[in-house]
């Protein structure tokens, strides 16, 4: 397993905030993929699974002192939503490899509530 991460960064909704040493940009959203290899015994696949991570709501519960990690709300999306709102290119194969490419438009957003 291979695990790619980084904030979606947008000026237009990012927190500027100075938590004491300077002010600093606090991204409201963050991107995962995870790349695993399925059947990797006999024949490997790569799979790449993308996520959108949102603090926001968390955010403006808690406030950014008090803010309470894994309260986000979370998203498997197409890499080329990553793409689109974080400007993050992927190498070929891994594109390739995306279980969500083929989705329908209005399915390559799923949140996720649980493990199940």
């Amino acid at each position: 397993m291979c695990i790619f991460a980084g904030p979606i960064l947008d000026d237009d909704n990012d927190i500027n905030h100075n938590f004491g040493g300077g002010p600093v940009k606090v991204p409201r959203r963050f991107w995962k993929v995870v790349l695993v290899a399925e059947e990797a015994d006999t024949a490997p696949t790569l799979r790449a699974y993308g996520f959108i991570l949102d603090q926001s709501d968390a955010i403006t519960e808690f406030g950014l002192e008090e803010f309470s990690l894994g309260e986000f709300a979370t998203y498997q999306v197409a890499l080329s939503g990553i793409t689109q709102d974080a400007g993050v290119t992927f190498d070929p194969a891994v594109m390739a490899a995306d279980t969500m490419a083929s989705a329908p438009d209005e399915s390559k957003r799923i949140q996720i509530k649980s493990l199940g």
